[in-house]
């Protein structure tokens, strides 16, 4: 079965006599865009910055509990609530 997709084709949108768009070339240059942004973010989240962030919230939950656990309490002073 052979694809007879145009992949990554930049579809030709023309207005028609009257200057104006159709729906349907509307509607097509919508999905060009949408198809655009989605490459964009599957590259960005191939990213080894993207990829090494769930890490490196860890280790900063991680230091973050020990710093809380090293808090020495508050002092109050005499007739403060």
């Amino acid at each position: 079965m052979s694809d007879n997709r145009k992949k990554d084709t930049l579809w030709g949108i023309e207005p028609d006599e009257e200057g104006t768009y159709t729906f349907e070339s509307v509607h097509l240059a919508v999905l060009q865009d949408i198809r655009d942004e989605l490459k964009d973010l599957n590259h960005l989240l191939r990213c080894q910055h993207f990829l090494k962030m769930p890490h490196q919230l860890r280790r900063i939950a991680i230091a973050t509990e020990k710093l809380a656990k090293k808090k020495k309490p508050v002092k109050r002073r005499q007739g403060q609530p």
